[in-house]
């Protein structure tokens, strides 16, 4: 996650459902919880398998804004539902167990298709998703170096150094 809290799938959330995205963040869901599951495995472990198979069929065509298209889709044909909860705990169970009951597999394309229009360019994801990939790798040498120097000897005298010897037979 970026420092701000924000990903780029919640600033095209808040684009798209502010309404929804205003209703997770006050009941402290973070969306990003439940999408970077769905991203990491392309939703092989969360959609029907004909769902699925779309789904990656259209991924290596399209790229990953289908990854985007696929998550605003869910969450827009079950906004009603999730409007509804007002338990954090709820919320996130049932957001991560809807999708494995989307079998109409045309509705749901047909909305990652026709309603998020104009969506952001592919270029515009890439630069966030190098940026965030940067931060990332920052934020991991910073923690690694962080972590050298708690292990890193204190004060403490060299041992001295060992020197190679033959032996002969």
């Amino acid at each position: 996650l970026e420092k701000n809290g924000d990903s780029k799938f919640e600033e095209i959330l808040l684009k798209f459902y502010p309404l929804l995205n205003e209703h997770l963040i006050s009941n402290d869901v973070g969306v990003t919880f439940v999408t970077f599951n769905w991203f990491l495995t392309l939703f092989i472990d969360v959609l029907p398998t004909e769902s699925m198979l779309r789904d990656i069929d259209v991924f290596l065509f399209e790229g990953r804004k289908v990854l985007f298209r696929i998550s605003l889709s869910i969450l827009k044909l079950y906004k009603r539902t999730i409007l509804s909860m007002f338990d954090p705990i709820t919320i996130l169970q049932f957001i991560m167990k809807v999708a494995k009951h989307i079998f109409n597999v045309e509705e749901l394309f047909k909305i990652a298709f026709n309603d998020f229009e104009p969506f952001p360019r592919r270029n515009t994801i890439n630069s966030k998703c190098q940026s965030f990939a940067a931060q990332f790798y920052n934020e991991y040498q910073e923690r690694l170096g962080q972590q050298r120097n708690s292990l890193a000897p204190s004060n403490k005298p060299n041992p001295p150094a060992l020197r190679k010897t033959h032996l002969s037979r």
